[in-house]
């Protein structure tokens, strides 16, 4: 599963919290990503799924978030990017998967973004299966990508059992790409060449609206740093 995540507002990540959003997306409760982090003894076969998942999550996962040099260059420059927030204890943290992010760039010359959106789509080309269904979705929604967003799960002492710590309230909206707008694709896709084999979000070209630039969806930061409000 390939995601692509457009936030206004990093967290302090690291690998293990994608990997189990990585997991999410693909209809896991969060059990896997909670049994791996809590076994006491980590057998062989659990380190080779959880060290395969995490070169999966950091190649088919990416993180749109604006760099400072794209806040400084957009019409309101620095002071209004007020709500676009991350912080650079946790960017230069050694844990933090600097390898996902990606300059997020409005479609909208000169004007920063304050999307919370995720893109998921299957990696394999752009096929529905025989009843026109697809694996493509997209989020929308107030969750920016940070555990006080998603949440945790937790040993509740209590209750023994597990529960889900999450410290913010957030609401969203998933719209799975319909039956009729998959087999519409796929046949634009044979005729005009569109969407079938086409990589990235250009498969998604057309049937949804992408508000970032994402022609290099697969270039890191190239240097630059993430915008920090704090340090403007």
């Amino acid at each position: 599963m390939e995601i692509d995540y457009v936030t206004s507002s990093v967290g302090s990540l690291n690998i293990g919290f994608l990997n189990m959003l990585h997991l999410a997306a693909q209809g896991d409760d969060g059990l896997t990503e909670y049994n791996w982090r809590t076994q006491k003894t980590k057998d062989s076969k659990t380190q080779a799924a959880r060290t395969a998942l995490e070169a999966q999550t950091e190649s088919g996962f990416r993180i749109f978030y604006p760099s400072e040099q794209t806040v400084k260059a957009s019409t309101g420059g620095p002071e209004n990017a007020g709500t676009i927030c991350f912080q650079s204890k946790w960017w230069n943290s050694p844990s933090f998967p600097k390898k996902v992010m990606r300059d997020c760039i409005s479609q909208r010359r000169g004007l920063l973004m304050h999307n919370k959106i995720i893109f998921a789509r299957e990696k394999e080309e752009f096929i529905p299966d025989e009843e026109g269904r697809s694996k493509a979705w997209v989020y929308v929604g107030s969750a920016n990508c940070s555990e006080s967003a998603w949440g945790k799960l937790v040993m509740d002492k209590g209750t023994k059992g597990v529960k889900l710590n999450c410290r913010n309230w957030e609401c969203g909206v998933v719209v799975p790409l319909r039956r009729a707008r998959a087999m519409g694709l796929y046949e634009v896709s044979e005729s005009h060449g569109r969407g079938k084999g086409k990589e990235g979000l250009g498969m998604l070209d057309g049937v949804l609206t992408i508000p970032m630039q994402y022609e290099d969806v697969d270039v890191e930061y190239r240097g630059k740093k993430p915008w920090f409000y704090v340090e403007r």
